[in-house]
């Protein structure tokens, strides 16, 4: 939450070259300024959040390119206006980690991957998966993953979102940043919607895997709403 002695018109004036920075970046402004209701009040998210507690961060994040991949603040949307994310070398977004902030912290509101390509498209490619059913036995399944998260992990020995989070890690410490949260699969929105409307328990396991995996690869532990780093100093 922000201090109640923040006057949010003067810190939108003041703000004018990170709103300009963010611009450059591709976020649309007037997105910026407004949310999706029905998301509910993600306080961390709220511009003036991002403007008071993130402007170091997001005045700082550096755009870096390596084999032909690129990693820049860009546009996003429903849980915040703005993230870090990996992009192709055609220029495709491939995972998004949806920035917020608050005091000391730098919050993961969402990982968002690129859809899931059809087995037609020229942006598929092949992996074999063991996939445990109902009643425990193991089946090996041939899945289409996007080929491009599967060049950037040959390419950094390291899976997409993990990537996203160390860089994530870097910045917000070298910006004196004590903490970074990862926002729990259980408490986002999608979650609790699917898990009401029952029979998606697949697409909700995959979530599970997706945040816990990368939480406990690098070193998160569960606290509250979040899965918490302490940043070393």
């Amino acid at each position: 939450m922000l201090p109640t002695h923040v006057n949010l018109i003067k810190l939108r004036a003041e703000s004018a070259p990170t709103i300009e920075r963010l611009k450059r970046a591709g976020v649309d402004e007037r997105k910026f300024f407004t949310r999706h209701a029905f998301m509910g009040p993600i306080h961390s998210a709220f511009w003036g959040s991002l403007l008071f507690y993130g402007k170091p961060f997001l005045d700082s994040f550096p755009e870096r390119k390596f084999g032909g991949f690129s990693i820049r603040l860009g546009p996003t949307q429903y849980e915040s206006p703005v993230a870090v994310s990996l992009f192709s070398p055609k220029g495709r977004r491939l995972f998004s980690a949806k920035l917020g902030f608050d005091e000391g912290a730098v919050i993961v509101e969402a990982l968002q991957g690129a859809p899931v390509p059809d087995w037609r498209s020229p942006e598929a490619e092949s992996v074999a998966r063991w996939v445990k059913g109902k009643y425990g036995a193991a089946r090996q399944f041939d899945v289409p993953v996007n080929k491009w998260l599967v060049e950037f992990e040959r390419l950094t020995s390291v899976p997409a979102p993990n990537y996203l989070i160390k860089e994530i890690e870097k910045i917000a410490a070298a910006n004196d940043y004590k903490e970074v949260h990862i926002r729990r699969p259980e408490k986002l929105w999608w979650y609790m919607f699917y898990e009401g409307k029952g029979g998606h328990e697949e697409f909700l396991d995959r979530l599970r895997k997706l945040y816990y995996g990368v939480g406990k690869a690098e070193g998160y532990r569960k606290s509250g709403d979040f899965l918490v780093k302490k940043l070393l100093r």
